[in-house]
């Protein structure tokens, strides 16, 4: 913006000297009648204006087209930004922002001493699921399945897709109550079938589940909250396990 204001400063500046410097170089007074050079004058008046108004307009013109290619810039990359940080499918965060938030959520127990914790569930019978219904009906459960854990837990809390029918839950923070809350929320979650081509699926998850109290870092305590997973895998699927660490 500024360089186009710059510029035109320049240029009427320029039409300027030029009219000035023909208007005191028109010809001797003898060769001309009266009215012929006073024609000549206002020739010279009317097209310094009329250049000064094309600059202006050309201007403001470019000045609106700036503006709307800025806005369409600041869209595309925040649609950019947020393709790269969020999975297509479901919605939710991919792992490279799923990093990102393990950093804040390290860096609060570094500066305010806030324990975190973290959850990973995995949709039961998944492959099932989809040699049964089809992919289609695997995308979809996986959607709405999500959705209604995300509808359970706002913001601050964070939501994942980790891989395939992995997902994790985020805590920044925890107290006595957490591990009540994501049991209750899991008895929400799984109480309705997924109705799908009026097909009613029933679809439950195992939730795995440590806390950052004896752990120091994020990846840390995914790797226990993982090894829970295996466990409630390995004991009947549906339900939270909850590590002797949390």
């Amino acid at each position: 913006k500024s360089y186009y204001f710059i510029l035109d400063v320049i240029f009427i500046a320029s039409v300027a000297v030029m009219t000035y410097v023909r208007l005191n170089k028109l010809p001797p007074q003898q060769f001309f009648l009266p009215e012929r050079r006073k024609f000549l004058i206002i020739n010279e008046i009317f097209f310094t204006c009329a250049s000064l108004m094309f600059l202006i307009y050309g201007s403001i013109i470019t000045d609106i087209a700036m503006k709307r290619l800025e806005r369409k810039r600041a869209y595309l990359q925040k649609q950019m930004d947020y393709i790269a940080k969020h999975d297509p499918l479901t919605g939710l965060m991919n792992r490279r922002r799923t990093h990102q938030v393990f950093s804040d959520v390290l860096n609060m127990k570094i500066k305010d001493n806030q324990e975190f914790a973290i959850s990973i569930f995995d949709i039961d019978n998944f492959k099932k699921i989809n040699d049964t219904y089809g992919h289609d009906a695997g995308d979809f459960i996986l959607k709405t399945f999500t959705a209604r854990v995300w509808k359970e837990f706002p913001e601050p809390i964070r939501i994942s897709r980790w891989g395939g029918e992995e997902f994790l839950i985020i805590f920044p923070q925890i107290d006595e109550n957490t591990i009540y809350t994501l049991e209750e929320a899991r008895k929400r979650i799984v109480a309705e079938p997924i109705i799908y081509n009026n097909k009613k699926i029933p679809v439950t998850a195992t939730f795995g589940f440590s806390s950052s109290r004896k752990f120091q870092t994020p990846d840390l305590v995914l790797a226990d909250a993982d090894k829970m997973l295996l466990t409630g895998k390995q004991n009947g699927k549906n339900r939270i396990v909850v590590s002797p660490d949390f």
